[in-house]
């Protein structure tokens, strides 16, 4: 796979976007627990920082990335992985506006919650598939349950 990214490097925004992409990208490589029933066991100080990470991440994200989260959620079983095409149908959305949401309206503030918060867990872990050309998501135990607790 290839991908081109043009930057234009007078405007310190795109700048920072750039970068971010690259970094969403070196960190793409995780893969999801091999032992489902051990991950589900998350431990009280792992669902302290899940819940710190959610509330963080709500504060600074309106209703419509509040709904995309939970009803997505909702669609897929704890530990289930899916892509974005997978969350585009579950929320009746086109897969582009997923994309957008996914890559643009919330990476920034996941990159900065990440910088604020390394000891909290990630939101989405993912793996990349390369058969499949594609990026699988899935929530770990402790962030789904912070997240099914928070209101839309």
């Amino acid at each position: 796979m290839t991908i081109t990214m043009h930057v234009d490097t007078s405007d310190p925004r795109d700048v920072e976007e750039g970068l971010e992409l690259l970094q969403f990208l070196a960190e793409r490589g995780s893969s999801p627990p091999d032992d489902k029933k051990a991950s589900e066991r998350v431990s009280d100080a792992g669902d302290v920082e899940a819940e710190r990470l959610v509330d963080a991440f709500w504060e600074r994200t309106g209703e419509k990335t509040h709904r995309f989260l939970k009803e997505g959620m909702a669609s897929f079983e704890a530990l289930e992985e899916f892509s974005l095409e997978d969350l585009a149908k579950a929320l009746n959305e086109p897969v582009e506006a997923i994309r957008r949401w996914r890559y643009a309206a919330i990476q920034r503030t996941l990159n900065k919650l990440g910088r604020e918060m390394p000891e909290a867990p990630q939101l989405f872990r993912q793996r990349w598939v390369a058969d499949q050309e594609r990026t699988l998501y899935w929530l770990e135990p402790g962030v789904r349950n912070a997240v099914r607790r928070r209101s839309i």
